[in-house]
């Protein structure tokens, strides 16, 4: 069974994750390396405030999943936070529930932090997010891309 854990407690990961952002998002914000990521991510080792990260880890310790909740993710909206950034699971293990995993956990961590409601930006996810109760707020571009912003109230009555 997979376990889902704070970065903080596992800190060895760190240098993977950034790796695999630089490979997946490098690109947009023109990264030549993946050093910014692992400046960012060596950032992320909280479990009681932002920025913190989770990941998700196979039977055999295997690093299959993470998200972050941080506190922005665009530069050109630093009106809204926190934000839900980062989320990946490696393609191998894609379409088995991580994603879902991943968002539902991030989700929860923020409310357990007070906050009322959530932001991400995607590029291609749109509707994986809104099968699971997101809602678009705009369209845009940002970093060359055609990207969507999305929000999810998630302060439990």
């Amino acid at each position: 069974m997979a376990k889902v854990e704070f970065l903080k407690d596992n800190p060895k990961y760190v240098d993977q994750i950034a790796h695999w952002m630089f490979k997946e998002w490098g690109h947009l914000r023109g990264y030549t390396n993946a050093d910014r990521y692992i400046q960012s991510v060596s950032n992320r080792l909280n479990n009681d405030q932002t920025p913190l990260t989770i990941i998700v880890k196979s039977e055999g310790n295997e690093l299959i999943a993470f998200a972050s909740l941080v506190d922005h993710d665009m530069e050109t909206h630093q009106e809204l936070s926190p934000w839900m950034g980062g989320v990946f699971v490696l393609p191998s293990y894609r379409g088995q529930g991580f994603g879902k995993v991943v968002v539902a956990k991030i989700e929860q961590l923020a409310n357990e932090l007070g906050y009322d409601k959530l932001y991400l930006f995607t590029l291609d996810k749109e509707e994986f997010y809104k099968h699971l109760s997101w809602t678009k707020v705009n369209d845009e571009d940002y970093l060359n891309s055609h990207v969507t912003i999305m929000s999810k109230a998630i302060r439990s009555t």
